[in-house]
């Protein structure tokens, strides 16, 4: 969704990101009946993307694959407008040490873009790695975890990013562990 919530983004198991514009902000009901855009994410990247996230800006998005286990970054020439995007960079393995995450699935920023958490349904863990840069994924820098002891789908965090907000299958669960 769009920080003025007038866009929609839908990442479908073909990797393709499709853009809807809505008459109501925040109201899916108002989007129209075909995307506006639409964005064909490269198997030169990813087979199986699972995830999308936007920076504030709508300047960068990035999604997780579950293929290459990796995050992946593309820039948008026109912010918030998925068919000027242009791949930038990739991040390290996240099943790798000191990582363990075998089927990654969410991901979220920082509202900074300083630190990323990932999460899968491999380690029922919520990791949370500081970036080199803010929207840098090129390397991490450290990391913290939170052991969730559940199959974690999506994640996300409160505004001042203290708690972290997590969905698992069935249901969400929020956790009053500071994370990072």
């Amino acid at each position: 969704m769009s920080g003025d919530g007038t866009k929609f983004y839908w990442l479908d198991s073909n990797r393709v990101v499709r853009q809807y514009n809505l008459s109501t902000p925040y109201n899916l009901s108002t989007a129209a009946g075909s995307p506006e855009f639409t964005f064909t994410i490269s198997t030169a990247q990813d087979n199986a993307p699972q995830n999308i996230y936007f920076s504030p800006d709508g300047t960068q998005f990035f999604f997780i694959g579950d293929q290459t286990k990796r995050i992946y970054k593309y820039v948008l020439s026109t912010p918030w407008r998925i068919s000027t995007a242009v791949f930038n960079s990739s991040s390290p393995a996240v099943n790798a040490a000191p990582y363990s995450e075998s089927s990654p699935r969410g991901l979220w920023f920082s509202d900074d873009g300083a630190k990323l958490l990932f999460c899968g349904v491999g380690a029922t863990t919520v990791f949370c790695v500081d970036l080199p840069s803010p929207w840098v994924i090129t390397s991490f820098v450290s990391n913290t975890s939170l052991s969730i002891g559940r199959n974690c789908l999506d994640v996300a965090t409160n505004h001042d990013g203290t708690i972290p907000y997590v969905l698992v299958n069935p249901g969400t669960t929020s956790f009053n562990n500071e994370i990072g």
